[in-house]
């Protein structure tokens, strides 16, 4: 539920970001579809998650892999894109996501997943 409710909101800020950054003004189709995309989004990540919340549980490396793995996908994302939406003349813009945050984003989601299996378990 989690999840879902996250991807939700992230849609709806990312979408506010890029309409603010490059004055974006919808007509026709897309006044329909700009509402909608945020719920189909979460939609999405709660059929893929939901399901699975109840499963047996996974062992070590796949716990840390897993948090290695969306955390540094999260990390690398942000500080890719997010320089580059924010301040676009700035020209070392991308490498914050390629040199810190999807490296640290990765180490972090690798503790939390370890940790996260510790607690369950």
């Amino acid at each position: 539920m989690v999840a879902g409710i996250a991807t939700f909101l992230c849609v709806v800020w990312l979408e506010f970001l890029i309409a603010i950054r490059f004055q974006w003004s919808l007509t026709g189709y897309l006044r329909l579809i700009r509402p909608l995309l945020p719920f189909v989004c979460a939609a999405v990540v709660l059929r893929y998650t939901w399901p699975n919340g109840s499963s047996t549980p996974a062992g070590l490396v796949w716990s840390a892999l897993v948090g290695a793995v969306v955390t540094g996908g999260i990390g690398f994302a942000a500080g890719f894109f997010g320089p580059m939406i924010l301040y676009p003349g700035s020209p070392q813009g991308p490498l914050v996501g390629i040199a810190l945050t999807g490296p640290l984003g990765l180490l972090a989601g690798a503790i939390g997943g370890a940790v996260f299996w510790a607690k369950r378990r």
